[in-house]
């Protein structure tokens, strides 16, 4: 059947070849007669500000972040943290293939602009060579810094030619990409209205980064103070704001791939937007700072953690850069309109876990070999958590109330007197949600609903001994999770400290 319809459609084909077709799109720059307008001219040069062209600084599976110790995602490890890069890898054959598709866009378009003289002015045609140059400038800077020596063309070339290259020192490379900035910069204005697009300053600035890629000192810093003297730009007034979705411009961007639908570059990514968030607002929380950032930012006396007397790691944010706490979310601040509180992410890789089941487990009387929880027998009501906190361990400080979420919902809309319920009274002790407890309604008679306890009594179950240990949690996930550097702590597997924690059941 399917080698019938194929005819058909042959056959369909060449009964309306006689219809004159126009086959180049009229948003993509891809025929011989291309380029005779400046509208062609320009839709052509929007094709080197494709992000697939940049994988390497804005693809969210691919950005540099991602290759440094800045950062890491929880659910993958990835080939160049794992150390397994070697000459197949995929990503290193994409960056040769990206680099060198659009080193051939700007060639052509430099190869074919005399189409559109007389059409367009000098001024314009100046200022279009110049931006094919910074891209094709760019380009070349990737493929020297990740390769070294690679082939090296600046004219116009037949895929028979591109075959036969070989490969071309990186330092006459370097030349090249330097001019090429430097008539970038030289006809390139250092602004626009409307559409942004590559600026002089971009070029500089670019040259500088190219150089310092290549250790040529001098030459980045001559760009550099090229770029600064031209009185543009400045640091974003607030750090904090800086990275935030509503800061569209900001005198500290130099060169960005602005989200534009003249240019085609739409780079909205709900699933990377959403490794960063928290789950209760919508999203996975996978990726998180590293230890690394974290210790990055020094104290207010400018010195780094282990050398400043200010540090407390008991207290990590305090005395710190205050663009630590605009960078990660400190504890006890609020973020997506959750507070965080250290003490309720410390006690369970999740609270479905083993750790749920060893509170529950734990018996009712203390013996020398296990230690005990209390248990409270009770409906649910507005003392129900009060009477669970008055049977812990006077050592007990850290208090929590771990339950269904349902359980909760419930019991803050208890009224208590006129005008008041029990999340009125209750707000400041922190709250678990979990399904590994069954809510009051569903609970059976005798069946523990809730745990009130010390969260500080959760110690770890190993052989030689029961001494409070807290592990890094990078590989499951919570059900009530945080954006920084210190979270993801779990009491390990163990039982509980004698009586630091109360179950709650439900009355017969």
């Amino acid at each position: 059947m399917k080698k019938y319809i194929i005819s058909a459609f042959a056959g369909l084909a060449l009964m309306t070849s006689c219809v004159d077709l126009d086959l180049n799109p009229l948003s993509e720059g891809s025929s011989e007669n291309w380029f005779s307008t400046e509208q062609e001219v320009t839709l052509a040069l929007n094709a080197l500000y494709n992000p697939a062209l940049w994988k390497v600084e804005c693809n969210r599976f691919f950005n540099t972040d991602r290759w440094t110790d800045d950062w890491n995602q929880r659910t993958q490890l990835y080939d160049w943290v794992g150390g397994t890069i070697d000459s197949g890898w995929s990503q290193g054959a994409a960056e040769w293939t990206n680099g060198y598709k659009g080193i051939a866009r700007a060639n052509t378009i430099l190869y074919s602009l005399e189409k559109a003289a007389g059409e367009i002015s000098e001024e314009k045609m100046a200022q279009y060579a110049g931006e094919a140059k910074f891209f094709r400038a760019s380009f070349y800077t990737y493929l020297i810094t990740a390769f070294g020596d690679v082939p090296f063309y600046t004219e116009y070339i037949t895929l028979d030619q591109a075959y036969e290259m070989g490969r071309i020192d990186r330092e006459v490379i370097l030349q090249q990409i330097y001019a090429d900035y430097d008539e970038a910069a030289r006809v390139l204005p250092e602004s626009y209205t409307g559409v942004e697009r590559v600026t002089k300053g971009a070029a500089l600035a670019m040259k500088a980064r190219a150089a310092l890629y290549m250790s040529d000192w001098k030459t980045c810093a001559e760009a550099a103070k090229a770029c600064m003297d031209l009185g543009v730009y400045s640091l974003h007034p607030d750090f904090g704001e800086f990275f935030l979705s509503k800061t569209k411009t900001s005198p500290e961007l130099i060169f960005a791939l602005p989200c534009s639908n003249e240019l085609g570059i739409m780079l909205y990514d709900a699933a990377g937007v959403n490794s960063f968030y928290i789950r209760n607002a919508g999203g996975t929380s996978v990726a998180q700072p590293s230890w690394e950032l974290f210790f990055a930012f020094t104290c207010t006396d400018g010195l780094n953690v282990e050398d400043s007397p200010l540090y407390d790691p008991a207290n990590p944010f305090a005395n710190r850069d205050p663009r630590l706490a605009a960078t990660t979310v400190e504890f006890g601040s609020a973020f997506l309109d959750y507070i965080y509180d250290e003490l309720a992410y410390r006690i369970v890789k999740k609270m479905s876990g083993i750790a749920i089941a060893a509170i529950l487990a734990s018996p009712a009387t203390s013996s020398a070999n296990a230690p005990a929880v209390a248990v409270l027998t009770q409906a649910l009501g507005a003392g129900t958590i009060a009477s669970a906190e008055a049977l812990l361990s006077a050592e007990a400080t850290d208090n929590v109330a771990i339950m269904n979420r349902a359980t909760w919902g419930t019991l803050k809309n208890i009224p208590v007197t006129s005008g008041q319920n029990v999340g009125d009274v209750f707000d400041g002790l922190p709250v678990v949600f979990t399904d590994a407890l069954p809510s009051f309604a569903s609970a059976s008679a005798n069946a523990a609903y809730m745990i009130v306890g010390d969260l500080k009594g959760v110690t770890a179950n190993f052989p030689n001994g029961d001494d409070i240990k807290y592990k890094f949690d990078d590989t499951t996930e919570m059900t009530s999770d945080v954006i920084r550097v210190l979270g993801k702590l779990f009491g390990a597997i163990g039982v509980t400290a004698p009586f630091r924690f109360t179950q709650v059941k439900k009355a017969a």
